[in-house]
């Protein structure tokens, strides 16, 4: 059965952080040292093609700084085009990042650039980040579906609020890095050091390098951050599985979804999202970075979704395609949330 897709390429999938800064200095036209001597540096990165630890890396490098110097609000995937704020603890002028720009250029689709924000006094970290816009092309759509969307038309919708694909491994590769962060909190560093090799991550290349024996240390030079992560996933996927888990015990009718490793239960009926937002409205999520070492992640999720006009896609003849537009807050995924669009049509409320 053919089903639609949602990353044919990066440039349909577009992601812009929102992300509201403190009070900063602008620069002045033609005079980017002025202002004051705030310790911060912001800037406003675009990439495709990298992980926000391979740019933080980047940015790094080319400044000569510590990687705990360069800071983010939120992670933003490799294989679309995305927008984020970056947070250096070092004056940077807008000469060194014209500078940056002209060293990183395009090659093979991907691409960083970086455009000066201004300086200010407040760190810029994960937790801090409001949310994200989205602007995506729906490809390869039938006849039959693209009868069902309101072309130039809103949608509200609701949808589980479940960590999708992307939170457990990077694009064409092993969805494992949930089983790497529960060997790390086991203490089992090989099966950690195997499982980091098999994941396709840039620091998965060096694993291959490092011996069983020295296992433990080789996690222990690994950025911090990227330990977090690990971590992070693991409670993730334990937090997909007791949501799955209150749908199984609340739905009437329910379905399970395999995606690339990672189940999923899905509900058949409108009324199971509904109910859950009502009933059950979030769930304690462990957290391996910041102060507090449990948050609340919303269990379902609601937003109002911008269709544009439905048109010929151009790639795949015979079908059609559809950009949408819509906003969600941090931590929530775009494709999971079209996932329960395209695939489960009853949770679909027209506004």
């Amino acid at each position: 059965m053919d089903e639609p897709i949602v990353k044919y390429s990066p440039s349909d999938f577009l992601v812009v952080e929102n992300l509201v800064l403190p009070e900063f200095t602008f620069p002045a036209a033609g005079h980017y040292d002025t202002g004051d001597e705030a310790p911060f540096t912001y800037l406003r990165a675009q990439k495709s093609g990298y992980t926000t630890f391979e740019l933080m890396g980047l940015l790094s490098r080319f400044f000569c700084l510590p990687t705990e110097s360069v800071t983010y609000a939120g992670l933003k995937d490799e294989d679309g085009i995305t927008e984020q704020t970056v947070c250096i603890a070092a004056r940077i002028t807008q000469k060194s990042a014209t500078l940056f720009n002209s060293t990183n250029r395009t090659s093979a689709g991907k691409f960083v650039r970086i455009y000066l924000l201004g300086y200010g006094s407040n760190k810029i970290e994960i937790g801090k980040l409001n949310g994200n816009g989205f602007r995506i092309t729906i490809r390869k759509i039938s006849q039959k579906f693209a009868d069902t969307l309101p072309g130039r038309g809103k949608m509200l919708i609701s949808f589980l609020n479940y960590y999708d694909t992307q939170r457990f491994g990077i694009p064409n590769n092993r969805k494992n890095t949930h089983r790497i962060g529960e060997a790390i909190l086991n203490g089992d560093f090989r099966r950690a050091l195997v499982l980091v090799r098999e994941s396709g991550t840039p620091e998965g290349k060096i694993a291959v390098e490092a011996q069983m024996n020295d296992a433990e240390k080789f996690f222990e030079c690994l950025e911090p951050r990227i330990i977090s992560f690990y971590k992070s996933s693991f409670a993730s996927f334990e937090w997909n599985s007791r949501l799955a888990k209150e749908v199984r015990k609340s739905a009437h009718e329910f379905i399970e979804k395999n995606y690339e490793g990672i189940e999923y239960t899905f509900s058949k009926k409108s009324a199971c999202v509904s109910g859950m937002m009502a009933s059950m409205k979030s769930m304690p999520m462990k957290k391996y970075y910041g102060d507090m070492a449990i948050s609340e992640r919303p269990t379902a999720i609601q937003t109002q979704i911008h269709f544009d006009q439905i048109e010929e896609d151009e790639v795949h003849v015979g079908f059609y395609k559809i950009s949408v537009s819509f906003f969600l807050p941090s931590g929530t995924y775009a494709t999971m949330c079209l996932k329960q669009i395209l695939n489960f049509g009853d949770i679909r409320d027209v506004s």
